[in-house]
C-alpha cells in the first residue's frame, strides 16, 4: 500500500512538472523515444522506466535517498524530452545514459576545459585569418559536409577525462588522411592519452 502511495506521488509531481512544461499527462508517462531496451516502452511509469535506465547503463547509487533524488531528476528529464520533442517533431528526445543528472550536475561534470584561460590567451596571440575575396568564393557550393562524403568517423564519448586534445587531434588526422588517401582511419585517442606523462595524465582514472 505505501508503495503503490509513494508511486502515485511521484506520478503526480511528473505530471505537475509537465503541466508547467506545456506537455500532456500522457507525454510524461510514456518515454519520448522507444530505444528497445525497457526504458522506452509506452504506458511504463516513471519508476519502471528509471528502474530499466538504472539496469541497462549500470548505474549504483549510494543508498534508498540517492536513488530516490536520481528518480525525481530523471522523471523531470523526461518531462522535458517531451517538451522538446514537442517543440521539434523531426528530433528524436528521450532517456540518455545522463538522464539522471540535473543540468548543473552535467555541466559540471561533462562540459567545460581545464586549463581554458591559457587556451583562450593563446588564440588571441595568434594572428587573424585573411578574408576570402569573392573571387575564391564564387566557385563554392551553397553548402557542404564531409560526413555525407564518409570523411568522418561515428560520434565518439571522452566521458569524465580530459582529453578533448586527443580526440580533436585524430578527427583532423582522420579527415587530411581521408582526403590525401580516400581511406578513412579510426584512430585511438587512448593511443595519445597514454603517452602524454607532463599534462594531461592527471586527468584520467
Amino acid at each position: 500500500m505505501a508503495a503503490r502511495l509513494v508511486s502515485l506521488l511521484l506520478l503526480l509531481a511528473l505530471v505537475n512538472v509537465a503541466h508547467h512544461a506545456g506537455v500532456s499527462a500522457e507525454d510524461v508517462i510514456r518515454q519520448v523515444t522507444d530505444s528497445g531496451h525497457g526504458a522506452g516502452h509506452p504506458g511504463l511509469l516513471p519508476e519502471a522506466q528509471f528502474a530499466a535506465f538504472v539496469r541497462r547503463h549500470g548505474k549504483e547509487y549510494s543508498g534508498p535517498e540517492e536513488y530516490a533524488r536520481r528518480l525525481r531528476v530523471f522523471a523531470a528529464n523526461v518531462a522535458r524530452a517531451a517538451a522538446h520533442q514537442a517543440l521539434d517533431p523531426g528530433a528524436r528526445h528521450g532517456v540518455t545514459p545522463f538522464s539522471d543528472l540535473t543540468r548543473e550536475e552535467f555541466e559540471a561534470r561533462l562540459t567545460g576545459l581545464v586549463g581554458a584561460g591559457d587556451v583562450l590567451r593563446s588564440a588571441r596571440r595568434m594572428p587573424a585569418a585573411a578574408p576570402a575575396t569573392e573571387e575564391e568564393v564564387a566557385a563554392l557550393p551553397a553548402s557542404f559536409d564531409w560526413r555525407d562524403k564518409g570523411a568522418v568517423t561515428d560520434v565518439k564519448m571522452q566521458g569524465v577525462c580530459g582529453s578533448c586534445w586527443a580526440f580533436s587531434t585524430t578527427g583532423a588526422v582522420e579527415g587530411a588522411n581521408f582526403v590525401a588517401t580516400g581511406k578513412l582511419l579510426d584512430l585511438s585517442e587512448q593511443q595519445l592519452v597514454d603517452c602524454d606523462h607532463t599534462m594531461w595524465h592527471h586527468q584520467l582514472n
